[in-house]
């Protein structure tokens, strides 16, 4: 019988993986709410641009209280 390769012997559980997957996304928010915070304190931005940032910063906020419920 052939060896599975050596990225195949330790594959993680299911749980492991949605763990690791879940954990991904709510850090991947958290960067997305910092850095439109971030840009919101520049003066030179459009209110089309600023109103964007915003939009973005809570569907990212809506989406981590969606990721807190359903944990």
């Amino acid at each position: 019988m052939l060896d599975r390769p050596a990225s195949m012997r330790q594959m993680p559980s299911r749980t492991a993986l949605r763990a690791g997957i879940d954990r991904f996304l709510v850090q991947s928010h958290y960067r997305v709410i910092d850095h439109c915070r971030r840009l919101l304190h520049a003066d030179d931005l459009s209110e089309t641009d600023r109103n964007r940032l915003i939009r973005l910063m809570r569907a990212s906020e809506n989406e981590l209280r969606y990721l807190d419920q359903a944990a």
